[in-house]
């Protein structure tokens, strides 16, 4: 069983020997603490995310006659849950609860090179110390009682087994861990007269974190003593269940988001911090890191402001040609520094008047692949001067890899060959991966990844049409420039 608890929802998958997913359950998550005082500010209630974890999990198991060996848990990056020394939670928050913005602008004002140079990230508004700092400024009784703070996953993991760990990869993508060393940053701690973690146990991907006891057994349907393990962060697992294991293996997680890591031997730190370096799913690596951006999301409003369902507006996107008849779409920059993540001019240019070039959805949904495609080509573009190499293989998982218009279309942007898994679900692969490992079915994460890599399907570039793209991409970022000229 693979629990996923992601942006947009909290699924649960059921994946059998072969690493075929039998069944999937989702649900939403409940609606977050909102304070009108606090507009920015987004929370959860520990009670309706327990009941919802457990309702999805039973949902899963009813009317399936099989063993579970395994629960492999993932979650959102940078969500947090912060515990008292009972393990009750004082705060718990999704990764889009921007209550600290000035406590991490501040933050960062005083430390940020020490800051990036252990974390691997910025700008800290989005992590674990700006928000601790806002709890220690805003709630200083509920400061004083901390004792442990962990991920989302972490928590999960804690209400199904009672045990207290953290997962490396997620704690780090939390801004919690020196990222150098792979341990918590207990120096950075003191720095900012924040809580140390030291008491909490880390461990790796697919290493035993615990077991379902007798009272949540009863909740979900499934065994007392079942295996419970972390399959990491959502993009760190979706990397590992398309099989991206080596240095130089670029994995695109196209989602609701598109991050983009690139594995490396070392911690890779930018001279200006324009991208971020954090722990890979094996122990022995680590990751550059830069997004592409809310990419799903932006489609998914494309065809919600359309009226067309995703498959139709894909349907009609893939006859319309390269270059969509001079229509252009600009969800992002074509060139981003991850520590000064801020709002852009966007937009979709057309040719005018509509009279004699009246352009459809197809247009305008083609224009939309091809935008979020040359978003990716710059970002790698971008990551390859950082790295200083070249890209070995490159994998593509996540939702929107269930487009093929949008596979070709990225296939001949990037003109190169791309490994796509058989499943787009590349978040289930990644925990399938753990639990087997966690199981001791594999002596490692590595070793049990041939499972997976066994299934990828390799796409190929027309040619033509890549030396097509090649000029059209150029012309997108130049119009991408006269749009980021706008923002200054």
């Amino acid at each position: 069983m693979v629990l996923d608890a992601g942006t947009s929802c909290i699924r649960c998958h059921l994946v059998d020997n072969n690493g075929v997913i039998l069944k999937t359950e989702q649900i939403d998550w409940p609606q977050n603490i909102v304070d009108d005082q606090l507009p920015l500010g987004r929370e959860f209630d520990p009670v309706q995310i327990t009941n919802s974890v457990y309702s999805v999990i039973k949902k899963t198991t009813e009317s399936i006659n099989l063993e579970v060996k395994a629960v492999a848990v993932t979650s959102m990056r940078q969500a947090i849950a912060v515990l008292d020394s009972n393990n009750r939670e004082i705060y718990m928050g999704p990764n889009i609860d921007l209550r600290a913005i000035f406590e991490g602008s501040e933050i960062d004002s005083k430390h940020r090179e020490k800051i990036y140079k252990t974390t691997g990230r910025l700008p800290s508004f989005l992590f674990a110390n700006a928000k601790l700092e806002w709890i220690k400024r805003h709630s200083p009784d509920k400061y004083h009682q901390i004792a442990k703070v962990i991920t989302l996953g972490d928590w999960i993991i804690s209400k199904l087994t009672g045990e207290v760990v953290s997962e490396t990869t997620s704690a780090a993508e939390a801004g919690l861990i020196n990222i150098p060393t792979k341990t918590w940053a207990t120096e950075l701690s003191k720095l900012l007269d924040l809580p140390l973690n030291n008491n909490v146990p880390l461990l790796n991907i697919g290493e035993l974190a615990g077991k379902i006891t007798a009272n949540v057994s009863e909740n979900i349907n499934l065994p007392v003593g079942t295996t419970v393990t972390s399959a990491g962060a959502d993009t760190q697992c979706g990397s590992l269940g398309i099989g991206a294991t080596k240095p130089n293996d670029v994995a695109i997680i196209s989602g609701w988001s598109s991050p983009i890591q690139w594995v490396t031997k070392k911690p890779i730190i930018s001279k200006d911090a324009s991208s971020w370096f954090g722990c890979h799913a094996l122990s022995s690596y680590w990751v550059s890191e830069l997004t592409a951006g809310d990419t799903g999301n932006s489609y998914s409003w494309l065809a919600k402001t359309l009226r067309q369902n995703l498959t139709d507006l894909d349907n009609f996107a893939s006859k319309v040609v390269p270059g969509a008849e001079g229509t252009s779409v600009f969800f992002a920059k074509d060139q981003i520094n991850m520590s000064e993540i801020g709002m852009a001019t966007g937009g979709i240019i057309f040719p005018t008047p509509i009279t004699m070039n009246e352009r459809g959805d197809g247009h305008l949904a083609r224009a939309a692949l091809e935008s979020i495609s040359y978003t990716i080509k710059a970002r790698l573009s971008q990551l390859e001067t950082i790295v200083a190499d070249k890209a070995e293989d490159v994998y593509l998982g996540g939702g929107m890899a269930k487009s093929d218009t949008f596979v070709q279309i990225l296939t001949n942007v990037l003109d190169r060959e791309i490994c796509i898994a058989d499943t787009y679900n590349s978040n289930a692969m990644g925990g399938f991966i753990a639990g087997l490992t966690a199981l001791q079915e594999y002596p490692s994460l590595e070793a049990a990844t041939i499972r997976t890599k066994s299934k990828l399907k390799m796409k190929s570039p027309n040619p033509s049409i890549a030396l097509e793209y090649k000029a059209l991409y150029e012309e997108w970022k130049t119009m991408s420039a006269k749009l980021n000229f706008m923002n200054n």
